[in-house]
């Protein structure tokens, strides 16, 4: 089992090289597609050729780790593994080469020496999950709620110019002489502000 164990280890950080190493060249690509002189062309066409012939290799690479890591399963199922032995999640082969950070591929569980005990708690335990996602609904709670505060007064300051520019428009309109309308307009508005 240790002896799978390191080499599934082993070839799990070589294909971390060569996925990474491809993904470095297809930038190259992308980069170079946009000046597109005759020498340039032909850079970009060989880095394309070389990242062509590699990647047969990287799939062959991966199947030989999600080998390693069914046969470490099989030797965990006969007990033929140190006590709370984890095997390592096999890389799927479809996406392989879309390095998402949420791949197995970045994933050690079961591979380092320390993982004899068993994999980390937010890993492994349900309940430290939900708590995990417990305290970032609280957290994204609190920032709207501090949101929400600062959007409110400013509603207020808002609410506090508007009702002092009424009480200065009727107090000009009472001076010219329209004081019967200016009245019928401060109560609607008195209605509105108290509804809003």
């Amino acid at each position: 089992y240790i002896n799978y164990r390191m080499n599934a280890r082993a070839l799990k950080m070589r294909l971390r090289m060569r996925l990474c190493a491809r993904k470095f060249e297809r930038n190259r690509i992308e980069h170079s597609a946009r000046r597109q002189q005759y020498n340039e062309r032909k850079i970009q066409d060989q880095t394309e050729d070389s990242v062509k012939r590699r990647d047969p290799g990287i799939q062959k690479l991966a199947r030989s780790y999600n080998k390693h890591v069914s046969d470490m399963l099989e030797l965990i199922r006969r007990r033929q593994a140190p006590r709370n032995a984890v095997a390592p999640l096999p890389i799927a082969l479809k996406g392989l080469f879309n390095l998402d950070v949420d791949d197995n591929i970045w994933e050690d569980i079961g591979l380092n020496d320390d993982d004899d005990e068993g994999p980390p708690p937010w890993l492994s335990s349900e309940r430290v999950r939900k708590g995990i996602k417990g305290i970032l609904l609280r957290d994204r709670s609190d920032e709207e709620l501090r949101r929400l505060r600062h959007e409110m007064r400013a509603m207020r300051e808002w609410m506090r110019e508007e009702w002092e520019l009424l009480l200065r428009a009727i107090d000009g309109v009472k001076a010219s002489g329209m004081f019967l309308h200016s009245t019928f307009v401060c109560q609607y508005s008195c209605l509105f502000f108290q509804v809003t």
